[in-house]
């Protein structure tokens, strides 16, 4: 005996070639009959006409349910007539489309399909509530789908044995437009920085059944655990990852954890890493990891994502092996985010260059000061002054911003992310004591462009620079800046202070200007103010 009236449309094809409808053209249309054999059985569950119209032309037998009919008996004992009638289609795959989410218990939708249609595939339809369109309907006030986060609904999944393998984005019909079309292009921008994932309206997640459905174990931040990413490329390059790991060992911030990414294809690579790791431990007491990922190209970007997805501190920050940070760095950089509300903080590194001699020590030549540079997005957007050794992030303070390094870029993969933390978070710029040490080596073996390496290696790195240049750039036309209209005034007043005075303008005004420069630059806040009054008093 079955409950509630069902509304139940069987729908049998025949067999045999059909004129291809527009939707087989389209992106969701070829994604779902790449994933059919041909005959195929289809539970299409909410409002999907296209989906069953283009089913139906293709030549597939087609059950089409309403959502609201396999949960009418929820918390009884009976299945309803759509329930029986999945179970007794016995199909291929089931999509759940537009309407399942509306329900009260979306959760109990999902389980029907999953008990009823044990060996079917299962295509899950919903809105993705990191949208940047949602967000944008929400700020102007219109009414919006509801929605799930990707995350939530591959537990669903996982709950009931469904591993995802197949994902793509649907495109959703957009409302009037409430914006004028270059805001809304801004916030987008802007949205995707955040969280790229926002250009993605509605998903379909293609899940099938697995014995490997697992939840993956979830790994919590360690609230004060500093992590040190390392890439190392080769077992040659030990002797310089013994200074790099002493010089964190050296550390007087505590605790530490170091992970050590590597591409080295050598089966001892992981021991020998350990074994450089277990030397120091003693002085600094750290943990450490060593992941793997060999390859016979350069993967640099790749090491860092790796050491990224395994680092475990709420801060997080990168070594190069043949680099070194000095004892007092990270405890600055710690210190200076704990007593502010910043993201992230970096301090001045010192450039080194070295040279080898007769028995291939390195010896240092000479140091200099390159990035002793006031910091400003605008100074920051016209070149790199930051080595990637030289700032710590605060991972609890990013939200969702994806710490990662874009891997495409095989050169200026550092200044790319910087790139992108800067537009969305304001740093904090440590001045004083130099945090770390950037080294080059005149025989070429740093990834820089040095004049005494061989012309080959040299055309090479010069052709690696040359397109990674030419994506950075790409990268600074597409970056939108997250400006507060404090921070845009400061940089006016910065850019007008570094310009040369007016040679006929008189001592009195150049003397007023300097005093104007050094109230602002003592205290800003009071010139403000003061800049405020005068201003009201002249406007009177």
């Amino acid at each position: 005996m079955s409950t509630g009236k069902a509304r139940v449309v069987p729908i049998r094809t025949p067999q045999g070639p059909v004129a291809p409808l527009r939707w087989c053209e389209t992106e969701q249309g070829r994604q779902v009959l790449s994933l059919l054999r041909a005959g195929a059985s289809v539970a299409v569950v909410g409002r999907e006409p296209e989906f069953v119209e283009g089913l139906n032309a293709e030549g597939f037998t087609v059950l089409h349910l309403e959502a609201a009919d396999l949960v009418s008996a929820a918390g009884g004992t009976q299945e309803t007539d759509a329930i029986l009638a999945l179970r007794r289609a016995e199909p291929d795959a089931v999509l759940l489309g537009e309407g399942w989410l509306e329900q009260p218990d979306p959760r109990r939708i999902l389980a029907v399909c999953a008990e009823a249609a044990p060996r079917a595939d299962l295509a899950v339809m919903f809105w993705n509530a990191a949208s940047a369109s949602l967000l944008l309907q929400a700020l102007a006030g219109q009414p919006i789908p509801r929605a799930l986060q990707e995350a939530e609904v591959r537990e669903w999944l996982l709950e009931h044995g469904y591993v995802v393998r197949h994902q793509w984005s649907l495109p959703a019909t957009r409302p009037p437009r409430a914006l004028p079309r270059d805001t809304e292009n801004a916030l987008r921008c802007l949205f995707e920085q955040l969280q790229p994932r926002s250009s993605s309206d509605r998903l379909v997640y293609w899940a099938r059944r697995s014995a490997d459905a697992r939840p993956s174990p979830r790994m919590d931040l360690v609230p004060g655990l500093l992590s040190v990413v390392m890439r190392h490329h080769s077992l040659e390059r030990l002797s310089y990852l013994d200074q790099a790991v002493f010089s964190l060992a050296c550390q007087q911030y505590a605790p530490l954890e170091i992970v050590v990414a590597t591409q080295c294809p050598d089966p001892s690579a992981a021991a020998e890493l350990s074994r450089v790791l277990e030397r120091h431990r003693p002085i600094g007491g750290y943990t450490f990891q060593v992941v793997s990922q060999p390859s016979d190209r350069d993967i640099r970007a790749r090491l860092l994502n790796l050491g990224i997805a395994s680092a475990r501190g709420q801060y997080l920050a990168f070594l190069d092996d043949d680099d070194v940070v000095y004892p007092h760095h990270y405890r600055r950089l710690i210190d200076a985010l704990r007593s502010s509300d910043a993201a992230w903080a970096f301090a001045e590194a010192r450039r080194a260059f070295y040279f080898k001699d007769a028995q291939g020590d390195l010896y240092c030549r000479t140091k200099d000061r390159p990035y002793n540079v006031e910091y400003s997005r605008a100074r920051l957007l016209e070149s790199n002054f930051i080595p990637c050794h030289a700032y710590v992030v605060d991972r609890f303070r990013v939200g969702s911003f994806p710490l990662a390094f874009a891997e495409e870029a095989n050169r200026n993969e550092d200044y790319i992310l910087l790139l992108r933390l800067c537009a969305l978070f304001q740093p904090i710029q440590l001045r004083g004591p130099f945090g770390c040490e950037h080294r080059l080596r005149e025989d070429g073996s740093n990834s820089m462009v040095v004049d005494s390496e061989p012309p080959a290696i040299r055309r090479r790195k010069e052709r690696e620079w040359l397109v990674s240049l030419a994506m950075m750039e790409a990268y600074k036309r597409k970056t939108f800046l997250l400006l507060a209209a404090n921070e845009m005034e400061d940089e006016v007043h910065a850019a007008v202070a570094r310009l040369p005075p007016p040679a006929e303008s008189p001592l009195r005004y150049q003397l007023a200007e300097r005093l104007n420069q050094r109230l602002k630059e003592i205290s800003p806040r009071t010139h403000r103010l003061l800049k405020k009054g005068l201003s009201f008093l002249v406007g009177r």
